[in-house]
């Protein structure tokens, strides 16, 4: 006996072309939370890119006078 295996017919409901495709209010409320989430999260990642950026040049400024500071014959300690 032969097994028949019956796939079932799947029905995609398709708006004519041109239609938007609509969302329930629930649907935009989710998408509204989950954004404020995103952008949240995006300000929490600016804030920490910006010190990390202001501490990074504040090293580079330091080592830029300590490297002039070397280069310059007249401040270094000669001795006579």
């Amino acid at each position: 006996m032969a097994l028949v295996y019956r796939l079932p017919l799947l029905v995609i409901v398709r708006a004519a072309p041109g239609t938007p495709a609509y969302k329930t209010p629930e649907e935009y409320y989710d998408e509204v939370l989950e954004l404020r989430k995103q952008i949240g999260a995006l300000d929490k990642d600016n804030r920490t890119l910006t010190a990390k950026l202001r501490r990074t040049e504040e090293d580079n400024l330091k080592k830029e006078k300590e490297i002039g500071n070397l280069l310059d014959p007249e401040k270094v300690g000669v001795p006579a």
